[in-house]
C-alpha cells in the first residue's frame, strides 16, 4: 500500500475513534451513535467493529474498548517486528551468500 493510502486510512481512523474519546463513550454505559462522515471512515469503523476495538450495545450504539485497541495494537507491532526481523536475516544471509560465492568465484582465477 503507498505511504499516502496508508496515511489516509490511519487518519480515518484516528476520526473514528476520536468521535468515540471526545463523547466520552468509552464504556458500554456510555455508548453512541456514529455516522461515517465519508466511505474511509466507514471501511474503518467496520473494521474497528470486526476487531472488537469498537463494540455495539444496541441498536446502533456503540463504544470504544480501550483494552481492546491496546491488544490489537499490541499485536500489529509485534507482527511488524516479528517481519522486520525476518526480512532482516534473509538479507543478511543474501548477503552472505553472495560474499561467499564472490570469493570462491575470485580463487578460481
Amino acid at each position: 500500500m503507498p505511504k499516502e493510502a496508508e496515511a489516509t486510512v490511519a487518519r480515518a481512523r484516528r476520526r473514528v475513534i476520536r468521535h468515540f474519546t471526545d463523547a466520552n463513550a468509552t464504556r458500554p454505559s456510555r455508548a453512541t451513535a456514529y455516522e461515517p462522515a465519508s466511505g474511509i471512515d466507514e471501511r474503518q469503523f467496520a473494521r474497528l467493529v470486526h476487531l472488537g476495538v469498537i463494540e455495539e450495545t444496541g441498536p446502533g450504539l456503540y463504544w470504544f474498548d480501550r483494552a481492546m485497541f491496546d491488544q490489537v495494537e499490541g499485536r500489529n507491532r509485534r507482527n511488524t517486528g516479528i517481519a522486520v526481523g525476518l526480512a532482516s536475516a534473509v538479507a543478511v544471509g543474501a548477503f552472505v551468500w553472495l560474499r561467499r560465492r564472490a570469493r570462491a568465484a575470485a580463487s578460481k582465477d
